[in-house]
């Protein structure tokens, strides 16, 4: 998500300029290819980042007022993050374009929000929710890959400051 800017409200995302450039040599491959783009979606950062105007609840999916885009209504950050991403495709030439999430996750320790419980709650319902679509793509699974579930503590990740044992 670090290639991404003007993201809240989604529909105003685009890509960085210093990353454009690059970006638009790899969307019109994909593109071209007729391949998807693959994303890290990891909303625990975006909610450590601003937790004074993102719920723990919304990162989490758990109810709380919609945000409203438009025509677009978000319950959750999963969903208001992947639809940036598809609104910079779109502003980007690369509209036709699917994301696969391929990687996502939630920290169990390290930083504020972080807990076994926590990563539990994200990783049940983001596996629930992917089945339907987002806002901006509704009825359309993503296909979306998880990140670490396992308690062996054989890998260690750094994500900004703080570890965590995957």
């Amino acid at each position: 998500m670090g290639a991404t800017m003007d993201t809240y409200p989604p529909s105003h995302g685009r890509f960085r300029d210093d990353y454009i450039s690059f970006l638009q040599s790899v969307i019109s491959f994909l593109v071209s290819k007729k391949s998807p783009l693959l994303l890290n979606s990891y909303p625990y950062f975006s909610y450590k980042d601003d937790m004074k105007d993102i719920p723990l609840e919304y990162a989490l999916f758990k109810p709380t007022p919609p945000v409203i885009d438009g025509q677009y209504s978000y319950h959750n950050l999963f969903d208001a993050q992947l639809d940036a991403v598809y609104a910079a495709l779109e502003k980007s030439g690369g509209g036709s374009l699917e994301v696969v999430v391929s990687e996502s996750g939630w920290p169990t320790q390290g930083g504020p929000g972080t807990s076994v419980e926590n990563a539990m709650t994200y990783v049940n319902n983001l596996i629930q929710h992917v089945k339907s679509g987002t806002p901006r793509k509704p009825g359309k699974a993503i296909e979306t890959y998880i990140f670490a579930i396992r308690f062996c503590g054989s890998l260690v990740v750094n994500h900004g400051d703080f570890d965590q044992s995957a």
